[in-house]
């Protein structure tokens, strides 16, 4: 596989956070930082009444949002390559928004094709890669025990 995608769905946000293009802004930047991915650039824009939609380009993919804060909602999108860890970065994400419940689908990219990190950078088809399963996984914030669950 040559990257891992997570698409999240993220619900029940207080809606200032989603409104603040700055405070995304530094949360999207600091979760790349915090993966290990480089960031390249980044574009952040303010909807009118309300809304955000903003990009941080990394070397290793991307790390996007759009939200509509009137519904306490937000549509991530994670995607890495070059064996950085997108969970890592959604973690962080998660702990800064705090979302009442957020959903995810995680799928590989690239597959069958492994990049030769480390070596030539060719990308030639080195093996079979490991595949990781289209997935959606429910996880509830909003109680004590852990209701985690794959869809």
């Amino acid at each position: 596989m040559l990257g891992k995608h997570i698409i999240v769905e993220l619900h029940g946000v207080k809606p200032e956070f989603l409104n603040d293009p700055n405070f995304l802004k530094r949360v999207l930047i600091n979760a790349a930082v915090k993966a290990g991915a480089t960031v390249i650039g980044d574009i952040f824009h303010k909807f009118s009444p309300y809304g955000v939609t903003g990009v941080v380009a990394v070397k290793e993919s991307h790390i996007s949002i759009h939200t509509w804060p009137e519904f306490g909602y937000a549509a991530l999108d994670v995607f890495t390559c070059r064996n950085i860890d997108p969970m890592v970065a959604l973690k962080f994400i998660l702990d800064e928004l705090k979302p009442e419940y957020h959903i995810v689908v995680q799928m590989s990219r690239g597959d069958p094709y492994v990049e030769d990190i480390g070596g030539d950078g060719e990308g030639e088809l080195l093996k079979k890669a490991e595949r990781l399963p289209i997935r959606s996984s429910i996880i509830s914030r909003s109680e004590d025990k852990d209701t985690r669950g794959t869809v």
